[in-house]
């Protein structure tokens, strides 16, 4: 009688357990709705850590680009500053003739993005795009050196224009090709690069936001009062660069042309309000610009973010 009472005893206590482990594994999958419970279902969440070769190749691409992108247009705008009608070319007729700016060219800039020392990972139309950047490149810049000596040492006094007349028509289709390409890579580049996340401090990301938003507004149709709230924001996230962990000197680099950017934004932005012209603040301001996004460009480390093209 004993032994039956303390088999019984057993059987109740494990069935217990049993049906207290059913219920509770019910009550954790569950939805909160009567009735209804969750497979068990192991979801892999990857750690949100940028790929460091991919934005390498990336980053690459963009100072590549970055390192002729403002030289060429200063060499074409130079060119269209005294040739009457880009379309016929120089007739030899020009009260002045000036030489042309050459390009920079790869060295150093490009040199990882070709042949044996190009970076992984592979990237087939990113990679077909370089190579039609680079080919376009050196075109460019055999044709400036040449085009460039041809005007500087005053051969068309020789020759009628003869060579300048000759050179015209391939030195435009040099541009048209450098500028396509320029364009189709960076565009490339960054649909890619925007599918990585970027690792630097939430303060920076907000002002880089709110830096470009400054820009879009002077660019297009700039509205006096919207872009002072811009700046005020872009003023109090600038605050917060030195309160960083890591705060070094790229950070105080763009902190002060932060700065040195909301000064010429200002001058926009009052002359707007007041019915002025402000063509010129709005170059000085582009050229600010500029000059934030090379120091925005230099943190460190470059693998944790995506590169700004520079802008035109």
């Amino acid at each position: 009688m004993k032994y039956s009472t303390r088999n019984n005893l057993i059987f109740i206590l494990v069935f217990a357990l049993i049906t207290g482990a059913y219920f509770l594994f019910k009550r954790q999958n569950s939805d909160g709705k009567k009735g209804e419970t969750k497979d068990v279902v192991t979801v892999s969440t990857p750690d949100l850590v940028p790929d460091g070769a991919l934005l390498k190749k990336l980053n690459t691409c963009i100072d590549c680009v970055n390192r002729n992108r403002d030289r060429a247009r200063a060499s074409y705008n130079r060119y269209g500053s005294w040739v009457k009608d880009m379309e016929k070319g120089p007739q030899g007729n020009e009260t002045h003739k000036y030489g042309l700016y050459t390009i920079y060219g790869g060295k150093y800039y490009c040199d990882n993005l070709e042949g044996e020392k190009m970076l992984p990972p592979v990237l087939t139309d990113i990679d077909a795009n370089i190579k039609t950047y680079l080919d376009a490149m050196r075109t460019l810049e055999a044709l400036l050196i040449k085009t460039d000596k041809y005007y500087d040492n005053e051969d068309w006094k020789d020759d009628g224009m003869a060579k300048g007349k000759e050179l015209h028509p391939q030195l435009i289709q040099a541009f048209n090709a450098f500028f396509n390409a320029e364009t189709t890579l960076i565009q490339s580049v960054e649909k890619e690069g925007e599918k990585q996340p970027n690792s630097l401090p939430p303060v920076v990301v907000e002002l880089t936001g709110s830096v470009f938003k400054i820009m879009e507004n002077i660019n297009n149709n700039p509205d006096a009062e919207a872009l002072k709230n811009l700046i005020e924001a872009t003023e109090a996230q600038a605050g917060g660069l030195s309160t960083l962990p890591d705060y070094n000197d790229n950070y105080k680099s763009i902190e002060d042309e932060t700065g040195d950017l909301l000064k010429s934004a200002k001058k926009v932005m009052r002359n707007i309000k007041d019915g002025k012209p402000y063509t010129d603040d709005k170059r000085y301001f582009m050229n600010e610009m500029k000059d934030w996004i090379n120091d925005y460009n230099q943190i460190k480390p470059e693998d944790g973010f995506l590169h700004k093209a520079e802008i035109q």
